[in-house]
């Protein structure tokens, strides 16, 4: 082999082994860059993932939030209901009392018409002297005449009732809100931790996609790089691959002129031959046929 047609060779031989080097390491950058393409994917459906997440706490918190809202609003309305109520009835028990004073009232209406009762039904079921009869009569006279004045208090009573029958159902309905503001407050208040809690998980994953986008793209510009020397690589055993072959297409055609020029060479001798009259050979044919065709 001639020392050009060595040089080239050898140089193809050093750039096929250079490209195929380029072509490993492609292609482990590609895995990597990949790899990272596919954790940042990763991180960015987590982060989709998480932000549905929050909206949906945060819809139920608001909700929660809006009941404790308007259970408050209720509760402060019986709140004033129950302040109303509370004073009127501190009014009604000071008149109720003040008759009691005045008229030196003790004990309740009802005691006195048990006791009134068990008087008259003793009377009837003992035997008894006209005196002690008397007596009891004045003492059940007495009783009803007590029972008389209980009549003007009682008309208070009659108001206070009522009055604290319904002071007693707003305080229990006061009660009820309360609780359902504590309860739904609590719960309110568990779904807004949560999404603080969603919230600095998506921040961390936003780190984490961000980390891993630099990562991608710092391997996307090795693997373009690398990718473009690989180019000119190809382009240059490209180049010397041309070049043998035409060094090979000029010694083919050297080589076919030779062989034209021995067989004309060997035809003429033939030839020759033919005109002493000589006698022709195998071999001597065979020419005669190759050069004619």
């Amino acid at each position: 082999m001639e020392p050009k047609d060595k040089a080239l060779h050898d140089n193809f031989n050093v750039l096929k082994s250079e490209i195929s080097e380029f072509k490993k390491e492609l292609n482990v950058l590609n895995e990597e860059k990949e790899h990272w393409f596919s954790e940042k994917n990763k991180s960015t459906a987590e982060i989709k993932e998480k932000i549905s997440a929050v909206k949906e706490a945060k819809v139920r918190r608001d909700k929660l939030t809006a009941i404790v809202k308007e259970s408050k609003k209720k509760r402060d309305e019986y709140a004033k209901v129950i302040e109303s109520l509370s004073a009127k009835l501190k009014k009604l028990k000071e008149k109720r009392n003040g008759i009691y004073e005045k008229h030196n009232l003790k004990g309740t209406p009802q005691y006195i018409k048990r006791k009134i009762d068990l008087l008259e039904t003793n009377m009837q079921v003992e035997v008894i002297s006209f005196d002690r009869e008397k007596k009891i009569m004045k003492e059940i006279n007495d009783l009803k005449s007590k029972l008389k004045e209980y009549a003007v208090a009682e008309e208070v009573n009659s108001e206070i009732s009522p009055l604290s029958k319904e002071l007693n159902e707003a305080r229990k309905e006061s009660n009820q809100l309360s609780k359902i503001v504590r309860q739904e407050a609590a719960k309110s208040q568990s779904e807004h931790n949560e999404m603080l809690k969603i919230s600095k998980e998506i921040d961390e994953l936003r780190a984490k996609e961000e980390e891993s986008f630099k990562k991608f793209s710092e391997l996307k510009d090795q693997f373009n790089k690398k990718n473009s020397e690989l180019k000119i690589k190809i382009n240059e055993i490209n180049g010397v691959k041309g070049d043998i072959e035409s060094v090979k297409t000029i010694k083919r055609e050297e080589k076919q002129k030779q062989q034209r020029q021995t067989l004309k060479k060997m035809k003429e001798e033939v030839n020759k031959k033919l005109e002493k009259g000589g006698k022709l050979t195998t071999d001597d044919l065979r020419i005669l046929q190759d050069s004619s065709e």
